[in-house]
């Protein structure tokens, strides 16, 4: 599978941008345009392990959050391989949202 894996800078806190990004993920995200259901985020110690299901095809990855950057990683599916650009720049534009 084709791997993406995003870093985001950000100026907050480790604390400031987990909440944040816990925020979007349980109010947001819901909300939002992008299609996603069965959205499942499980925080540890340094970030998330994160699941959700688009168009009914599943995606899983790993959210890191360090002090000045996140890093997003998740493995693709094939079918999405094509529009991996536009992912990642729906990713980023997202996070920096978030984390501004």
């Amino acid at each position: 599978m084709p791997k993406i894996s995003i870093d985001i800078p950000h100026k907050l806190s480790k604390n400031d941008a987990r909440n944040r990004i816990n925020k979007f993920a349980s109010t947001e995200l819901n909300k939002s345009d992008l299609g996603l259901s069965e959205l499942n985020v499980k925080w540890h110690d340094k970030g998330a392990n994160f699941s959700f299901k688009i168009t009914a095809v599943g995606i899983k990855g790993d959210l890191l959050v360090e002090q000045n950057f996140v890093n997003i990683t998740s493995n693709i599916p094939f079918i999405f391989f094509p529009l991996k650009g536009q992912i990642e720049k729906i990713i980023r534009d997202h996070a920096a949202t978030i984390l501004k």
